[in-house]
């Protein structure tokens, strides 16, 4: 389970990352639809995955992503989505924006992630979880804008996969209906709320979920009913 929960960090921070090349691309006044359509698949391409669809249009503090599909190297659907739509400072792709990315909210509608566990053990996820050689140190970097933005799913669906788990009801389930409102403030506090229901060959569940991070004294605290 820990490793699920690193994907889902890792999936929401690849598509910010994704969203900040694109807003850079959008400054220029033509084509840029096209230059964005090819920096999304190279963005894409280097975690090992590939963009298989997606409609980019691109406004003045919007990037709007429909029909968003993107495969992993087997050819499998690992993540689509109905609509991603990213709300952005521009003022933040030159440092005068007091977030990260200029970021300030992003938008998924029925998103839905697949994660499947191969043959071999491996997860289609595994490209997206960095693996630094062991010993190796890490380069001090400076510290960047904070993140401070929100983050709303609509429609959410996560199917998991797993031919080799033991108990039964761990084989594949899905968490469906999923509807997330979260306010991410890095150094400040983070609030979220979930609502989702968990599927499984035994039967179904709701689940209800909440957030509350305070950064400035280091203390968290979640629930999931």
């Amino acid at each position: 389970m820990r490793r699920l929960r690193t994907a889902v960090v890792f999936i929401v921070a690849g598509l910010v990352a994704a969203c900040a090349l694109l807003t850079i691309l959008a400054a220029f006044p033509a084509g840029r639809a096209g230059l964005a359509d090819l920096a999304l698949r190279a963005v894409v391409w280097q975690r090992g995955y590939r963009l298989a669809r997606g409609e980019i249009t691109l406004a003045r503090d919007e990037l709007r992503i429909d029909g968003l599909r993107i495969d992993d190297r087997r050819g499998e659907l690992f993540f689509a989505a109905q609509r991603l739509t990213a709300v952005i400072d521009f003022a933040g792709l030159i440092g005068r924006s007091d977030r990260a990315f200029g970021l300030r909210r992003l938008e998924l509608d029925a998103p839905h992630v697949f994660l499947i566990r191969h043959d071999d053990g491996t997860w289609n996820f595994g490209p997206l979880i960095p693996q630094g050689a062991p010993g190796a140190a890490k380069a001090a970097t400076a510290p960047g804008a904070p993140l401070r933005l929100t983050i709303a799913i609509a429609g959410g669906v996560v199917t998991v996969l797993d031919p080799q788990a033991v108990a039964l009801t761990g084989k594949t389930f899905t968490i469906d209906g999923i509807a997330a409102q979260t306010t991410l403030q890095q150094g400040g506090i983070s609030r979220g709320t979930l609502r989702a229901m968990l599927r499984t060959a035994r039967g179904d569940a709701t689940l209800r979920g909440s957030l509350h991070i305070d950064d400035s004294v280091g203390l968290g605290h979640a629930t999931l009913e």
